[in-house]
Order: structure tokens, then C-alpha cells, then sequence
């Protein structure tokens, strides 16, 4: 009987002890995993916020050295990325065919002539401009240095449908030949002065751009055209840090995995200019729920 009461006492205290260890360590849920995170709250307006590229070359210079390892975070229990306004997972769920991975973020919206150029481009070392389709659509324009004919449009093109498959929001690209006279130019059109204040756009200023673009046979040149994407501009994504005015926005983009996995992306395509100015956030409205999209 004593035998008996002892053995009943052991197994009790350690019941005792394995039920709260077991409590705690409970890392699966009947939801797990998360595939999309949950709905965003509502913003209001956001400012368009400007980098300057000198002070965010500086600033990104002092990173150089590896961080002291940190947990990823914005991952599920499996430490993989959900779906968001910030990634989409598309080629890794399910294989996109080779119809999906060529039409990439879309081929819809090829621009139509006749094109209504509105300003010219002052970012970036290619020559280039914005301009609208004769559908009134909007179109960020450049070009190849007449060096290295179709180099860096097809690079641009083919680098933008690898990321919009991997699960990143990318732009629509297009390739065209248009001729000279497919554009004429808007009254109210502007190009930047030295000093960097706006000033008339011209025709000959056009024409400047054009000449310095690698030209075919028949007096096409070649253009690459990006649709303006959705929503409202709102300024470059920042690679550390939080958007202080976006309360959805709470994990360090130092942290986040599907910012860490476009590190190795971008080495992999060689897309050595992947820096806070060449992204943008955008204000979208869904459903009468606005948030932000980078």
C-alpha cells in the first residue's frame, strides 16, 4: 500500500510540473499557420515624405558592418512570410506558369500613341521623362545610354517580373519603338533648371533627350515605359526603421524577413541600385480602408 501511495504522489508531482511547461510551451495554434496577415487599420492622409540620396548614402554607409543577429520578424509560426501589403507570396505557393512569369505584374497597359510628354526626368544618371498615353494613362520613361543599346531596359523589364514572381510588388514595364513624331508636348510641361528649380519644358528640350537615345532604322528609338502604380505617392521606403505616421507599420525594416530576403534577391540579380530612392509607398484605398502599400 505504501508502494502504491508513493508511485501515486510521484506521478501527481509530475503532472504537477509537466502541465505548465506544456502550457507555456505551446507554439501551434488552430489558425497556424497565418498565410495573410490581418486586415490593416484605416489611415487618414499621409505626407509625401522626400529623402535626400547624399544624407541616405551616408546613413546606409553606417550599416556596412553585419548587426548582432536578430530574430526576423513579420513571420508566421513557421518563420515564413505572410501575405501583405509589403509581399505576396506567388511563384513559392503555387507555379506560376511560363504565360504567368512573362506577363509578370501585367501587359495590359502597353502605352498607345499619340503621347503627351509632361515633364522631364530628374532622377537617375539615363535620360528620360514622364508622359501620357492617348487612354490618359501615366508612364515613367528611360532610356538606354547610347554605349549600351537595350542593356538597361531589358535588364529593367526582366529584373521587374523575377521580383513581382518571388512575392514583391513591382510595376508594369513595357518595351517600345515610338517615332518623334508620336509625342507632342504639354503646355504646362517642366523640366528641372541646374539649381533644381522647375522651369518650361521645351520642345527642344525634348529633342535634347531623344538624341541621346540609341535610334533604329526608320527613326524609332527604344524607351522603357513604367506605368505609375496605384494609389497616391507618398515617398521612398526606408530600409531601417518604421513609417512613424503609419501605425501598421511596427516591426524595424531591418527585422523584416521579407526585407532580409531581398538582400539575397538582389545580389542574385546583380541589382546593385536597390536604394531607399528607387522605391516608393503609396496610399491605397481598398473598400473603404486606406494603408499603405510599398
Amino acid at each position: 500500500m505504501a508502494k502504491i501511495r508513493q508511485r501515486l504522489l510521484s506521478r501527481s508531482i509530475l503532472c504537477a510540473l509537466l502541465v505548465p511547461a506544456l502550457l507555456q510551451g505551446q507554439k501551434f495554434y488552430p489558425d497556424d499557420p497565418i498565410r495573410t496577415l490581418p486586415d490593416s487599420l484605416s489611415l487618414g492622409d499621409l505626407r509625401n515624405r522626400e529623402l535626400d540620396e547624399v544624407v541616405d548614402f551616408f546613413l546606409e554607409s553606417a550599416h556596412w558592418t553585419p548587426p548582432p543577429p536578430t530574430p526576423a520578424g513579420e513571420v508566421n509560426t513557421l518563420g515564413e512570410v505572410p501575405n501583405s501589403a509589403w509581399f505576396t507570396n506567388r511563384h513559392a505557393y503555387r507555379r506560376l506558369t511560363r504565360d504567368e512569369l512573362q506577363r509578370g505584374a501585367g501587359n495590359r497597359n502597353e502605352p498607345v500613341p499619340q503621347f503627351t510628354v509632361i515633364g522631364s526626368k530628374a532622377e537617375g544618371i539615363s535620360p528620360g521623362f514622364r508622359m501620357r498615353d492617348s487612354a490618359g494613362r501615366m508612364y515613367f520613361v528611360k532610356s538606354d545610354p547610347l554605349s549600351t543599346p537595350e542593356l538597361a531596359t531589358a535588364a529593367d523589364v526582366i529584373v521587374s517580373k523575377f521580383l513581382w514572381a518571388i512575392g514583391y510588388n513591382a510595376p508594369e514595364n513595357y518595351i517600345i519603338y515610338p517615332r518623334l513624331e508620336d509625342f507632342h508636348l504639354a503646355d504646362d510641361a517642366t523640366t528641372k533648371r541646374p539649381n533644381g528649380s522647375d522651369r518650361k519644358m521645351t520642345w527642344s528640350d525634348f529633342e535634347a533627350i531623344v538624341d541621346s537615345i540609341p535610334h533604329y532604322e526608320g527613326g524609332a528609338f527604344r524607351l522603357l515605359a513604367s506605368l505609375a502604380v496605384r494609389g497616391k505617392p507618398i515617398g521612398p521606403l526606408r530600409y531601417h526603421g518604421t513609417r512613424s505616421d503609419d501605425p501598421n507599420d511596427i516591426v524595424p525594416h531591418e527585422n523584416r524577413r521579407d526585407l532580409r530576403g531581398l538582400f539575397v534577391i538582389a545580389a542574385w540579380l546583380n541589382h546593385t541600385d536597390a536604394k531607399a530612392n528607387n522605391s516608393l509607398d503609396t496610399l491605397i484605398e481598398e473598400e473603404g480602408v486606406r494603408y499603405v502599400r510599398p
